[in-house]
């Protein structure tokens, strides 16, 4: 129970966390996951606050598309600074990925 061991429930929730692993790792899960559950594509979310969790993502990100042919966004944040997310070009960059996605699917 959770109540009963909490470190030991947040050291298996934290290596749950995929994507923390290495690169290899990380881009074997996702496509095991876009495979699983027949995902169109994937969106990632660089955090600028937290560059240790968005080290790789553009690795990632080519591999995915070159690899597998998964597309794949990039949108840039800053969790601790909202000034840092232009909406506008988030929202250009969403729909633009969102027709991709619409494409492929009349395939």
């Amino acid at each position: 129970m959770v109540l009963n061991n909490p470190i030991e429930a947040m050291s298996e929730l934290m290596i749950s966390f995929w994507y923390v692993y290495d690169l290899e790792t990380r881009i074997n899960k996702f496509a095991e996951t876009v495979e699983e559950w027949k995902i169109d594509g994937v969106l990632l979310h660089e955090n600028l606050s937290c560059r240790p969790n968005s080290c790789g993502l553009y690795d990632l990100k080519k591999h995915l598309m070159d690899d597998y042919d998964i597309p794949c966004l990039v949108i840039s944040a800053d969790m601790n600074d909202p000034r840092k997310l232009n909406e506008t070009q988030v929202s250009n960059q969403i729909e633009s990925f969102i027709e991709i996605l619409r494409q492929r699917k009349r395939r």
